[in-house]
């Protein structure tokens, strides 16, 4: 109740900063679907032509305000700083479909049904996958999401949330994209890269559900689901469910496991937890089905084929102030209200990285009543982190930042072996 009662005070505070942030709305698809990103778009946010080319060198994003944020990483290392270039080489062989965890302070649209595009929905966005721009196209559909406030009075009075319409939102951008975008100029399907975190990860775990678990044709074209923050739960003794396992969050679509090449087609899915604050009973991942568990996946063991209960060096990129127009009374700026107990570094490009100063490993304790499954983060959170999070979600909202490095490797490396089977 304490954290809940936080966010609710912070989301109050916010709002007055977030609600003076003027929207520039992406024209209708065939079908109606709003978009914060979408490729050869007008104005797209994300800046990518139809084909996925950047449109401005180095690499930008566009706020809806007609600002730019940077997409260049800083490198923390032992021998200083060293700046890099976000942008790609290659036009993106794949596309990328992700949905933005709980971000909004109050209802989107205010009044009427039509989303409108949002300062921190793209500032969750480019801290969460902005470094994948490169390298896949990026849709990103708006969505009615439940609001911050909503998703802390169902934690103070255990209603059920995300009983709004924003899921039905999300499938139905699916289907808009899947008529309309996936299919290339020959006729051709497209590999898709699922992306998702928290609210965003459970309304992915119903569109698999719906739309891909168990369909040969649609399943054939998933490079990789990344559902982190959600809820995913697998068999004791099995990836997925195999058919008729009720308990199982998918039937089919596997947990990726540490192999070379690393496989493709599969799920990622973890929540991030400090070393010596093991999650509890309720917890995101806590699972009381007996004989389940929730899934953790740790990218950094299959980025190396590691054997997943070593512990590995992670690759954590953060984002900046500068990505997220943030200041010094408000270093987190539009995310002022989930990073509001983050160190959030200061620097001229977009991101911060900082190679193997964390290090991540998949923890299994069971209990009385479940077990909890989560990835388990050590070494110096102070210097990165600022936090080791809170007791009952502990580092969810660096769920992507910890391991985000590790996450784009293991990406292109699932998408060089979808596109070599193809």
């Amino acid at each position: 109740m304490k954290h809940a009662l936080r966010m609710i005070v912070a989301a109050v505070l916010a709002v007055v900063s977030a609600s003076g942030t003027a929207a520039a709305v992406p024209p209708d698809s065939a079908t109606g679907t709003m978009w914060l990103c979408k490729p050869g778009i007008a104005l797209d946010p994300c800046d990518q032509d139809a084909d996925g080319r950047p449109g401005a060198q180095p690499a930008t994003a566009r706020y809806p305000d007609g600002s730019r944020a940077a997409l260049s990483v800083t490198t923390v290392g032992r021998s200083g700083l060293a700046d890099e270039n976000g942008t790609a080489t290659a036009l993106p062989g794949v596309d990328c479909f992700y949905v933005y965890p709980t971000v909004d302070l109050v209802p989107n649209p205010v009044t009427g049904d039509r989303p409108q595009p949002r300062a921190e929905e793209l500032a969750v966005l480019l801290a969460q996958v902005g470094p994948l721009l490169g390298h896949c196209r990026m849709f990103a559909p708006l969505y009615r999401q439940d609001t911050l406030p909503q998703l802390a009075q169902h934690l103070v009075t255990g209603s059920d949330g995300y009983a709004g319409p924003g899921f039905a939102d999300v499938l139905a951008a699916w289907d808009d994209y899947w008529a309309h975008d996936n299919v290339g100029p020959g006729g051709d399907r497209r590999g898709v890269i699922l992306l998702g975190h928290s609210q965003g990860s459970i309304a992915l775990e119903q569109l698999i559900r719906d739309r891909i678990d168990g369909r040969p044709g649609t399943t054939a074209q998933l490079v990789s689901a990344v559902l982190l923050g959600g809820k995913v739960q697998v068999p004791d003794d099995r990836s997925a469910g195999g058919g008729a396992d009720p308990d199982s969050t998918f039937q089919f679509v596997p947990l990726c496991g540490a192999s070379a090449p690393v496989p493709a087609g599969c799920v990622i899915a973890y929540s991030a937890y400090a070393e010596g604050h093991a999650p509890g009973a309720k917890s995101l991942a806590w699972s009381a089905a007996p004989g389940h568990r929730i899934a953790c996946v740790d990218p950094a063991a299959l980025r190396h084929t590691a054997v997943p209960a070593v512990r590995t060096p992670l690759d954590t990129v953060m984002p900046t102030r500068n990505l997220l127009q943030g200041n010094d009374i408000a270093p987190a700026g539009h995310l002022a209200a989930v990073l509001r107990d983050y160190r959030v570094p200061s620097a001229a490009t977009g991101f911060a990285r900082f190679p193997g100063v964390l290090t991540g490993t998949c923890r299994y304790a069971p209990g009385g009543d479940g077990s909890a499954a989560w990835l388990e983060i050590g070494g110096d959170l102070d210097a990165v982190l600022g936090t080791s999070g809170d007791a009952q979600l502990g580092l969810h909202v660096a769920d992507y930042g910890v391991a985000l490095g590790d996450l784009v490797a293991v990406l292109d490396q699932q998408s060089a072996t979808w596109l070599a089977r193809r």
